[in-house]
């Protein structure tokens, strides 16, 4: 998992022994929650996004995917942006981590953070950060990606870009968002891309492409059954099957 330095102040220590501090936590919603349970936000995911919906144990593992996009204008190296993010299978659960939002390689756009405004919703709250990494050579890139199980881009010959330029990423499941969702079965978003709808235009980085399928992926269908269903509420449904549960069997 993505690990950057903390540099607040210190607030105190988790039971775990961690060192807590203001810059400690993917969001205000963590950030509050420290003071009343003195949990980090390692222990406050395991407490939290591991349980099923009733809260009951045992908690299932929490695995690490990001979100990918590339910009590549001619034969070059590409501007490649990396949104992470935690998930649950069995619970359809996905965590967004825009505090590790990696830029890796040339500039090929000026990706401000506004860029990220199509996700502004889901983000909100949250402490967002784009941290620049000049070389695919970094060291750190390995180190980061060792524990990857998933990578989501929006089709396989992005993907194959992606992984070409940044091996590390090869070690998660690859999908290729276009494969793996029916979009016509949820509202329209924004992404994929409406060549009927001038008034959304396309992506200007790859900063915005990752926001544009992050909000896609919030989406809820057209036709809800019982309640509405996201987009990666069924992803996650789908991919069940690659990632068995590892939790011990429950005590009858």
């Amino acid at each position: 998992m993505i690990r950057l330095p903390e540099t607040g102040a210190v607030l105190g220590r988790c039971g775990c022994g961690a060192v807590v501090r203001t810059d400690s936590f993917r969001d205000l919603a963590s950030y509050a929650e420290f003071f009343f349970s003195g949990f980090d936000q390692p222990c406050q995911d395991r407490a939290f996004l591991g349980l099923d919906e009733q809260g009951k144990l045992p908690p299932c593992p929490i695995r690490f995917g990001a979100l990918a996009a590339h910009l590549a204008p001619g034969p070059v190296a590409p501007e490649l942006v990396v949104l992470p993010f935690l998930f649950v299978p069995e619970f359809h659960v996905l965590a967004w981590e825009a505090r590790y939002i990696l830029r890796i390689g040339p500039r090929h756009s000026d990706a401000p953070l506004m860029d990220l405004y199509p996700m502004g919703d889901s983000l909100a709250g949250h402490r967002v950060r784009v941290t620049e990494i000049d070389s695919y050579a970094d060291r750190r890139l390995v180190d980061w990606f060792s524990d990857l199980e998933l990578l989501l881009a929006s089709d396989r010959g992005a993907i194959d870009a992606i992984v070409r330029a940044c091996p590390p990423l090869r070690t998660g499941l690859r999908v290729a968002l276009d494969d793996a969702v029916d979009w016509s079965d949820f509202v329209s978003g924004v992404w994929p891309v409406d060549v009927s709808r001038p008034d959304v235009p396309p992506p200007v980085s790859p900063l915005h492409l990752c926001a544009r399928m992050g909000a896609a992926l919030l989406n809820p269908e057209r036709r809800p059954r019982c309640e509405p269903r996201t987009a990666a509420w069924h992803l996650l449904e789908s991919l069940r099957a690659h990632f068995p549960d590892l939790s011990p069997p429950s005590r009858s």
